[in-house]
């Protein structure tokens, strides 16, 4: 055990005997034989715990009982211990599959054809064979910064599962229970100190609905030495039936001074390096991960140079034409910021490729490396009052020109990392059955902003199947790092009355914590998806550059699906790049929805791309078709002040639709509105509204600070605020 250490496990002796009842959690400490425990996980620094994850798997489609499949998967997983306080300890972890079997493809296919087989068996064929994460966690191994494993994707139950791995806060006895809230609550016993080999271990048990489930903490060590579970359950379509386990496999002390040798972890020591500006990475690794042909590698080590500077010995200026865009954007960085020349990134504003042009542009437009020194504090003060809720002094009263300069800038406080990451809406009861899932770039820098994809997934809505699938089809693209990912969970329909407030929440949410570009967010889904896509399209216009429903259908109207009425309010999407994809031959959703919706935008003079497949059903992966989105939303960025607006009112919950908020209107209320005679208004000259032909007000309208801070209020879009507003009584 390493002395020194300030997490220690208390130490136990002696264990149930087998079929003894849990004995209830209130039960008087001073009963109990022997003393309470007090349990805490032990990290030390500098050290890499080696875990062996085998997992397997027999699934069988519910609609085909007697065709099974099986999986087998084998994981090498390594965690370094990088950092830690007094309060929270940060890991490096990195997954490599050792191992993959499969068996039952062929009746797979016979039943369901290719396209389904491939499609299901995607999850496992297609998943990254080496991810790495950033975790940090507290004491009692309770996640701080909600990491998520890519692996869990693979289960329905593992993360319920895994809320073993949270230690109890509280003194705890042999026999001691409790059964935590959530989705799927978990019957949790202590079982005491076991002996298992040459060391002692103390052990939980759990009571899952769908199995059950056990966690093993080496008593010595303070590590998780064991978790396994086993589950039947049904989902997605089929019966599962699995079994996991994960086992510690031991632990190399002071792994630092040899982390450039091990390719198991050295990609998760690189991310640790950048997670943590006191730790510096040799010259040697960064040079092998940038001459390399893996595209992780590659974005690590050029995130590495950009965020902590360029290793000693490194010539950076030989990646400035990188056939890696992320590399040649990174160089470009990291010399401007290290290198103390800026002309290798101003000359990236014309690069070749329009992701690296694009990229170094809103560097220079938005990145808060380029804010000027005396902008600072002002700056801190409207982000913490815009994103945390702080107060605004008097400084900020009447200075609207001053206050818009540093809007560009404007993005909330985050000290994120690239990876994965599962989070939990605060504040409803039901909050847990919606959970939202989070892919950063792997060269994510919480100072510049980023486009935003949110993908709505089809089935009942589940968000682990709907990441996991955008998320290979993005790696398969080779965009993964070109984007924030935002994956909501339905548990429903995306238009059931207690679903859209959550999507709703989960966007705003997104948008107060992330480094997001407003002008660059983006929406998608596929079947039930592809119709929440149209659905919030057409309710939150103002807010997505594009849109991209597969095998979707026209919901505008949750009382209207079979048959929808009030299709005008289809006109909605046409300030915004829509692309349309389905099956011809599709019994489920019939494609004749996508042709409507394609002719009506035409017809509006909409950017409308459609896509028919020949021969296909309702079987159309993502996949499939994410070259052709991401070359509709390549070419789309949003205009948040169109020249032009046409605005059904979809729902008088939804009045706002760029620079037009209809207040009071009922549904179904059309507006149409244009800016004539100037490029932009000209608030220096008298304004002329006209309303249906009758001039409703002339005169001057002044830009205040008050007005830019309502719309920032109401929004938290920097990027479409404004700093004047005119009120027309259209009664009147």
């Amino acid at each position: 055990m390493h002395l020194g250490i300030a997490i220690v496990l208390a130490l136990l002796a002696g264990g149930p005997s087998a079929g003894r009842l849990p004995v209830p959690a209130n039960r008087p400490a001073d009963a109990l034989t022997p003393a309470p425990s007090d349990l805490r996980y032990a990290f030390p620094v500098g050290d890499v715990l080696v875990y062996e994850r085998v997992f397997d798997t027999e699934n069988s489609p519910l609609d085909h009982p007697d065709v099974k499949y099986t999986v087998h998967e084998e994981w090498l997983i390594k965690t370094a211990v990088v950092n830690r306080n007094s309060t929270a300890v940060g890991t490096a972890i990195q997954a490599n599959r050792t191992k993959l079997r499969i068996t039952g493809r062929a009746a797979l296919v016979r039943a369901l054809g290719e396209s389904d087989a491939d499609n299901i068996l995607s999850l496992y064929e297609r998943a990254e064979t080496t991810s790495v994460r950033y975790r940090i966690v507290d004491e009692f191994g309770r996640s701080l910064n909600r990491s998520y494993s890519l692996q869990d994707a693979a289960s329905f139950v593992v993360s319920s599962m895994k809320g073993l791995f949270i230690l109890p806060t509280q003194s705890i006895w042999e026999g001691w229970s409790t059964t935590p809230s959530g989705d799927q609550p978990m019957d949790i016993v202590y079982e005491g100190v076991k002996k298992e080999g040459s060391s002692f271990q103390h052990v939980f048990s759990g009571r899952h609905p769908a199995g059950w489930a056990l966690m093993a903490v080496d008593r010595d060590l303070g590590l998780p030495a064991r978790f396994e579970y086993a589950a039947d359950y049904g989902g997605a379509g089929e019966r599962r039936r699995e079994h996991a386990s994960v086992r510690l496999k031991g632990v190399q002390r002071d792994a630092w001074h040899a982390w450039d040798k091990d390719p198991m972890v050295d990609r998760a020591l690189v991310l640790g390096a950048i997670t943590d500006a006191g730790l510096t990475c040799r010259a040697g690794i960064i040079k092998r991960f940038l001459a390399g042909s893996d595209v992780q590698e590659q974005n690590l080590a050029a995130a590495y140079c950009a965020r902590r500077g360029i290793p000693d010995g490194l010539d950076m200026k030989r990646y400035l034409y990188a056939r890696n865009p992320i590399v040649r954007f990174n160089a470009a960085k990291a010399l401007s910021k290290f290198g103390g020349d800026a002309r290798p990134l101003i000359a990236k504003i014309r690069d070749a490729d329009p992701y690296v042009a694009r990229r170094a542009a809103d560097y220079f437009n938005h990145s808060t490396d380029v804010l000027p020194p005396d902008k600072k504090f002002v700056f801190w003060v409207l982000q913490n009052w815009l994103y945390e809720g702080g107060e605004l002094p008097d400084l900020f009263q009447g200075d609207e020109e001053s206050l818009r300069d540093l809007l560009r800038f404007l993005k909330p406080a985050n000290d994120a990392v690239g990876g994965c990451y599962r989070y939990y809406l605060p504040g409803e009861p039901t909050d847990f059955r919606h959970p939202y899932y989070v892919s950063l770039p792997e060269d994510y820098d919480p100072a510049e902003t980023y486009p935003m994809i949110v993908y709505l997934g089809m089935g009942d809505g589940r968000g682990d199947l709907a990441f996991q699938a955008i998320y290979n089809g993005l790696r398969a693209a080779g965009a993964l790092s070109h984007f924030i990912l935002l994956v909501p969970q339905a548990d429903g329909k995306w238009w059931d009355k207690d679903v859209e407030p959550v999507v709703n929440r989960v966007l705003t949410a997104a948008l107060k914590t992330l480094s997001v570009d407003t002008n660059q967010v983006f929406l998608a889904g596929s079947s039930n998806g592809g119709m929440g896509t149209i659905y919030f399209g057409t309710r939150l216009p103002d807010r997505f550059a594009g849109l991209a429903a597969n095998m979707g259908y026209p919901v505008v109207d949750r009382r209207f699906l079979e048959q929808p009425q009030n299709l005008e309010v289809l006109k909605n999407l046409t300030n915004a790049r829509v692309f349309l994809s389905h099956g011809a031959q599709d019994d489920q959703v019939t494609p004749e929805g996508d042709r409507r919706t394609a002719d009506i935008l035409r017809q509006a003079d909409g950017q409308v791309t459609q896509r028919v497949m020949p021969g296909r059903k309702h079987n159309i992966d993502i996949r499939e078709v994410i070259a052709e989105i991401l070359d509709v939303f390549a070419s789309g960025r949003r205009n948040a002040y169109p020249r032009r607006i046409d605005f059904v009112l979809a729902d008088a919950a939804y009045p706002r639709c760029f620079w037009i908020e209809a207040e009071g209107a009922p549904a179904g209320a059309e507006i149409h509105a244009a800016v004539t005679g100037n490029t932009l208004v000209d608030l220096t000259r008298d304004v002329v509204v006209r309303v249906n032909g009758r001039e409703a007000y002339r005169g001057p309208v002044k830009p205040s600070a008050d007005d830019l801070l309502f719309s920032l209020a109401m929004t938290a879009d920097a990027q479409a605020a404004y700093g004047a507003c005119l009120e027309i009584d259209m009664i009147n």
